[in-house]
């Protein structure tokens, strides 16, 4: 689990070609996807993939996206080499802060 990355599947070029939302739901449906609570990457996806009208992201989001879901699954793999535990974060959903109050 927690492994699903564009290298190792593919996806049909429909969902490539400007619906995100499908890719999103193809990553949760994978039965890969390491789930909503295992880092805030994965939230963000569970939570798109459950919002059709969620916006797309763009590259720097998708970076962001893999980069925190496997800077994640690191430490994460160290951490049970070193038998410390580390629990999922309970699942919340992605709140956008009004910068005017």
């Amino acid at each position: 689990m927690g492994q699903f990355s564009a290298e190792t599947y593919s996806l049909p070029g429909s969902l490539l070609s400007g619906n995100q939302h499908g890719v999103y739901k193809a990553i949760v449906n994978s039965g890969d996807f390491a789930g909503k609570g295992f880092s805030s990457a994965d939230t963000f996806i569970a939570n798109a993939a459950e919002n059709p009208t969620a916006g797309p992201g763009n590259s720097t989001t998708w970076r962001q996206l893999n980069t925190t879901h496997h800077i994640t699954q690191v430490v994460s793999d160290i951490a049970k080499v070193r038998g410390i535990l580390i629990k999922n974060a309970p699942a919340s959903e992605e709140i956008q802060l009004s910068m005017f109050g």
